[in-house]
């Protein structure tokens, strides 16, 4: 069934006289193989197509470490979500919301498209606006924070004081 698979990928590169790439997975002594293979049409000198030709690489490490990130990435999305702590990601050089969780909106009043990519400041969570240059000033010298303890205001305007945990984490831009 494999085999039939790729003689079907190889006539069509021969009948349209296309090259053409794909994944393929098979099942070796070893285990399932995942390949990507590269196709080409072969020509004579006069430009007609006589056969083809390809060549594979083994990218089953690849792929193993793809899905491995991708489960990693779904177990922290579902507890960002899930959790009943509010939890904020943003930028440490402006405030700029990233993204926050369902109980961080819950208990701010905002919705998310009112807090995504604007900053603290710009939201006007500061009490104090020197606050948040304090904040970051203790956070960039200790590294990570623990029950730091600081007031903000809501959506509503109400001023609300918590505890607060804060790590610092690096983000590969998209």
């Amino acid at each position: 069934e494999q085999a039939d698979g790729i003689r079907a990928n190889d006539l069509h590169v021969i009948q349209n006289n296309r090259t053409s790439s794909y994944e393929v997975t098979l099942t070796t002594l070893d285990g399932d193989r995942t390949y990507l293979a590269t196709k080409c049409p072969l020509r004579d000198v006069s430009g007609q197509v006589i056969g083809m030709f390809g060549i594979s690489r083994d990218i089953t490490e690849r792929k193993e470490k793809e899905e491995a990130l991708r489960k990693s990435e779904e177990k922290f999305s579902k507890a960002f979500q899930a959790s009943s702590a509010a939890i904020t990601i943003a930028s440490v050089d402006d405030g700029r919301y990233i993204d926050v969780n369902d109980a961080f909106l819950e208990i701010s009043g905002y919705k998310k498209e009112e807090v995504i990519g604007h900053t603290s400041t710009e939201l006007n969570v500061w009490v104090n606006p020197g606050d948040r240059q304090k904040y970051i000033d203790t956070l960039s010298r200790q590294g990570s924070l623990r029950n730091y303890e600081l007031s903000s205001r809501m959506k509503s305007g109400e001023i609300r004081h918590f505890l607060t945990s804060t790590e610092f984490i690096e983000l590969q831009e998209k």
